[in-house]
């Protein structure tokens, strides 16, 4: 079939899918943590222009959609929700699901002209599998969105279910309103208008997908921006914010705030005997340790090398002086292990705690470290 015979809406419309399809490939190479998941939705745009151009040409020349033309669109709409998969759960957590569709739809194409009523068969199949595997998305993945992007998670799948509902009621007339299958899909195709709704859904699926990666990339950035990699904690600065927020708290309202300033004893002899990843095994075993002694309202970060910090609003220096006690009891039992050869695994500990309304996070973090080395020095003894 002569190129210039194909419809204009069709032609944009692969156009649009092809640098869609183009513009994914490029993320792809750029994001290597995302990478299957944007692979799978350059493969959703790539196949669905090719949907559309096969639609066109079959149904100009034998008056209704091929069946390839419908596989394709089955097959489109996998790597879309094989995307979505991907990259809600890190795998391909539902492929049998997704390959249990399209072989159905596969079974559907190919054993319609075998039938008494091929086109109806065709069409109704198709749609029907379609209408899975937009509700399936909305099933498989609403709690895991909602729980990594909050309300926006939920959003994301709302063009999905509308979407849906509009399948299923395409499907319904299909089925019972007389004269619909009969209408000529070219005409219907060699019409700009016609295709609108297709180019639209192609357009809201992939600024959703859009959307959400630039989301997780934004938070993943945070993230690292506001915690250590190696420990899961706060980083220095993150903590340095807090702890000033937290005086602000104290001193209006005025309640009481304690510093911990805890440091590993003998850490470089960890290094120097069992290498620097038996160092980093330590340092996450305290930190997970720490945050399992804290409470929910206290803030625990890494200082730096094999130092943390821990601040305990509406806290006192007793209470400060328990929570010291309890985290060096637990770790003796913690199970977190050492070189062979060397002594239990110990911290040295000080606390402070504010005091006046011109106290700063200066001097409380100076007083810790001060009661810290005094502490240290009495283990020695």
């Amino acid at each position: 079939m002569a190129i210039a015979s194909v419809p204009d809406g069709v032609i944009l419309a692969l156009g649009q899918s092809l640098l869609f399809s183009l513009g994914w490939l490029i993320a792809a190479r750029l994001m290597s943590e995302e990478r299957a998941a944007l692979l799978c939705w350059s493969g959703y745009n790539l196949i669905e222009g090719l949907a559309i151009l096969t639609i066109a040409v079959s149904a100009r020349e034998v008056g209704a959609p091929a069946a390839l033309a419908l596989i394709l669109g089955v097959l489109n709409t996998v790597c879309a929700t094989a995307g979505f998969d991907l990259f809600v759960s890190g795998r391909a957590r539902y492929l049998p699901f997704w390959l249990a569709v399209l072989g159905v739809g596969i079974g559907i194409q190919v054993g319609a002209p075998f039938t008494p009523e091929p086109l109806a068969l065709r069409m109704v199949g198709y749609n029907l599998c379609i209408l899975t595997l937009l509700i399936a998305p909305i099933v498989f993945f609403v709690t895991p969105l909602k729980r990594e992007f909050g309300p926006f998670g939920t959003l994301a799948l709302l063009p999905v279910g509308l979407f849906a509902l509009f399948g299923a009621i395409l499907t319904v007339r299909l089925i019972f309103v007389p004269g619909v299958l009969e209408r000529s899909a070219a005409q219907a195709l060699g019409d700009v208008r016609a295709l609108l709704p297709v180019e639209l859904t192609v357009i809201v699926f992939n600024l959703i997908w859009f959307a959400l990666v630039v989301g997780r990339v934004v938070m993943r950035a945070r993230r690292l921006a506001r915690f250590d990699s190696l420990t899961g904690l706060l980083q220095r600065a993150a903590f340095a914010a807090e702890l000033e927020r937290e005086l602000d708290a104290a001193r209006r309202y005025a309640t009481s705030l304690s510093l911990a300033f805890i440091d590993i004893d003998r850490f470089k002899l960890i290094n120097d005997r069992a290498g620097h990843q038996a160092g980093d095994e330590v340092l996450a075993g305290c930190a997970r340790l720490l945050a399992a002694c804290s409470r929910t309202c206290d803030h625990v970060g890494r200082w730096g090398g094999e130092e943390f910090v821990v601040l305990m609003p509406n806290t006192d220096e007793a209470g400060a002086l328990r929570f010291a006690e309890r985290f060096q009891v637990n770790l003796g039992t913690s199970g977190i292990t050492l070189p062979a050869g060397m002594a239990p695994l110990s911290v040295s500990i000080g606390v402070a705690t504010a005091g006046g309304d011109d106290e700063t996070a200066e001097r409380l973090i100076a007083r810790a470290d001060q009661a810290m080395y005094r502490a240290k020095a009495r283990s020695r003894e």
